[in-house]
């Protein structure tokens, strides 16, 4: 090989570095803008023809892992629910909802008015009952009764307990020295479907 051979072959392995370099710098210059706004930002990537194009990148802030699906990179794990930072959600339903390892799992919790609820006379110093009824409810149900407010004086509310489908019995305590029949009044419930 002579000397212009040399030349001629250091020359262009020379320039074809130079372009690959220029090729590379200007893939990286023809991405449209790489932006970042809360846990998403975009990554420079490249399309299915090898041109350049920004990928999604989607993460949470409890630092989940990133897979990509298609164009996106997404957060391989569900956001976590904390104190502070949490998502909000409007209308949310869940079907089934387990509070803690091994705990209850709550069907649904529902809220209204047990209309004309009539204790009839209890005798003094005892504890009466009247079974009021609850559409849906079933033994083993938690039932939280909040008692009227024109609640006769002598008469105490001392509990309740669904003791049978449809049926809440609640328990009144008169503390006075005679007997108490009061009216029938209107309950407010928060029922707790755990059956």
């Amino acid at each position: 090989m002579t000397y212009d051979d040399y030349y001629q072959d250091d020359y262009y392995n020379g320039r074809i570095a130079a372009i690959e370099e220029q090729t590379s710098q200007a893939a990286v210059a023809n991405a449209t803008s790489i932006t970042a706004s809360g846990t998403t930002a975009q990554i420079v990537g490249f399309d299915s023809g090898g041109n350049p194009a920004p990928k999604n990148v989607a993460g949470d802030s409890n630092g989940a892992g990133l897979a990509f699906s298609g164009d996106t990179l997404t957060a391989t794990l569900p956001q976590g629910l904390k104190a502070a930072d949490s998502p909000t959600f409007v209308g949310l339903t869940l079907t089934t909802l387990l509070v803690g390892s091994g705990g209850v799992t709550i069907k649904k919790v529902a809220s209204g008015t047990i209309s004309a609820v009539n204790p009839g006379s209890i005798a003094a110093q005892t504890r009466g009952s009247v079974d009021a009824t609850l559409t849906g409810v079933a033994a083993g149900d938690i039932v939280i009764l909040a008692p009227p407010d024109a609640l006769d004086s002598g008469l105490a509310y001392v509990g309740n307990r669904v003791t049978a489908g449809n049926t809440v019995r609640i328990y009144l305590a008169n503390v006075t020295a005679g007997a108490i029949d009061d009216s029938a009044r209107d309950w407010d419930y928060l029922w707790i479907d755990i059956t």
